[in-house]
């Protein structure tokens, strides 16, 4: 018996996995070739025939470059089937390993993120899950628990409600907000410095200081990220290190939670003296949600002793004159803004909560803020 080419193409592609075998049994059939006359002609045993047409064998380029001999079918269609073939069985245990990530959407922030641009709005639960693993760049949700990066999220906090995988969206998208930013080498006798010279920019109308504020501390190698806060997640701030493009950095995030300037540089003195006060814990990530801690504690000392001097700050409470006229003397000769004065007061419970309430600075952020650029 003599064999001839057979003349065809590859069949339509589906979602169906269909193996190569089915098509290689109707060429044989064409042919008027036994599954026995094929072995012998390849050299091969019956039984590898066999689980090669049932499709539970692998159909290798080898047996494409045989069969091409053989059959006369050319040995890419053979490779291009065994391809679409193992894409599709691919596919499909995607699907499925998909469908039982779709339980830990509820665990994600999703209308915030897609609200601040993170990911986009989409309804179908598939697609949720697809966004998710591009944003944290896993191939499994699953996975981010055990990703060195958002470790820190998964610590229990006593007492309250697990928001974990939101405190990792948290971080990851200050991560992706950082990549935006080119910074110098960090140093840290620039950075003491420029902490020196930052606090003006508290009187500045935030459009304009928050800006320059970045600017001048990116000089130093630290690049500061202010970012949304996700409901429930308690986040004030965060420090980690990372190198980039060849520079060893510092990157703060700090949380607009409560949206008043006060708040806001407390909270970025506070990461900046994680950075000053804790370089040698550089592969530790400080993620601050409201614990106490000896490291919390000096971070804490730190920020208010760099936003008040702290002499000058127990010489005006002794004074015990906290009209608005000598807070704004007093801030004026700190050269800071009588709001982070104001803050400190009513935290300290010198004067009531929410009096003089009007001389604090709400800084306000938009959705393009964070825009991906």
């Amino acid at each position: 018996m003599t064999t001839k080419a057979h003349e065809t193409s590859l069949p339509p592609l589906t979602d169906w996995a269909i193996p190569p075998g089915e098509y290689l049994a109707e060429v044989l059939e064409d042919l008027n070739m036994t599954q026995a006359d094929l072995s012998r002609r390849m050299g091969r045993p019956a039984q590898a025939i066999n689980e090669l047409i049932k499709g539970e064998k692998e159909l290798t380029p080898e047996t494409a470059l045989q069969l091409a001999q053989v059959v006369g079918v050319p040995a890419h269609i053979w490779t291009g089937l065994e391809n679409e073939y193992r894409l599709i069985l691919a596919r499909q245990t995607e699907q499925k390993k998909i469908k039982e990530e779709r339980d830990l959407l509820k665990r994600f922030p999703l209308k915030e993120m897609a609200q601040w641009g993170f990911i986009k709005m989409v309804r179908d639960k598939a697609e949720q899950v697809i966004q998710l693993r591009q944003f944290f760049g896993v191939a499994t949700l699953t996975a981010i628990p055990n990703v060195s990066d958002y470790k820190p999220a998964f610590r229990k906090q006593e007492g309250k409600k697990d928001h974990s995988y939101a405190i990792a969206a948290w971080l990851q998208a200050g991560k992706h907000q950082a990549a935006k930013q080119e910074t110098a080498e960090f140093q840290a006798e620039a950075l003491a410095a420029c902490i020196t010279r930052i606090r003006h920019l508290s009187c500045e109308d935030p459009s304009t200081g928050v800006p320059e504020l970045k600017a001048q501390l990116a000089s130093c190698g630290v690049a500061l990220v202010p970012l949304p806060h996700f409901k429930g997640t308690g986040v004030h701030g965060a420090v980690f290190w990372e190198k980039r493009n060849g520079v060893d950095r510092a990157v703060v995030l700090v949380t607009l939670r409560r949206k008043y300037s006060d708040t806001f540089w407390f909270t970025l003195l506070h990461e900046l003296g994680h950075v000053l006060l804790h370089k040698p814990d550089r592969r530790k990530v400080f993620l601050d949600v409201g614990g106490t801690s000896a490291q919390e504690d000096e971070a804490d000392a730190f920020a208010a002793s760099r936003l008040l001097p702290l002499e000058a700050y127990t010489a005006f409470v002794e004074a015990g004159d906290f009209s608005q006229t000598a807070i704004q003397s007093f801030a004026a000769r700190e050269s800071i803004c009588p709001g982070i004065v104001v803050g400190r007061l009513q935290k300290e419970k010198i004067i009531s909560y929410r009096e003089l309430d009007h001389l604090r600075v709400r800084y306000e952020f938009s959705a393009e803020d964070f825009a991906e650029s």
